[in-house]
């Protein structure tokens, strides 16, 4: 990751702006908790592969059942041990 800047800072988080293989993505870090999400954005599924968001959301069944568990297609999605999480029964 190249070029990190903050974008945004309050009190419970901080966001930082970054580029991955020269494509930009957003990191929110929690102040409260141990935890950094990512933004699931077209530009995230770009980064892995996919067209876009709605492409990624069509070839990978896990990511669209955890969606629907979650109750809809989350903004930011939680990096845990280096993967990535749909948080289930909230949303940010």
């Amino acid at each position: 990751m190249t070029n990190t800047e903050i974008v945004e800072q309050t009190q419970e988080y901080t966001i930082y702006a970054t580029q991955f293989r020269g494509i930009p993505q957003r990191f929110r870090q929690w102040h409260t908790q141990d935890l950094i999400e990512i933004e699931f954005s077209d530009n995230f599924a770009f980064a892995n592969g996919y067209i876009n968001r709605a492409d990624m959301l069509r070839k990978e069944p896990g990511v669209r059942k955890s969606c629907a568990l979650a109750g809809g297609v989350p903004d930011w999605i939680a990096i845990i041990d280096k993967d990535f999480y749909v948080k289930i029964g909230c949303m940010n």
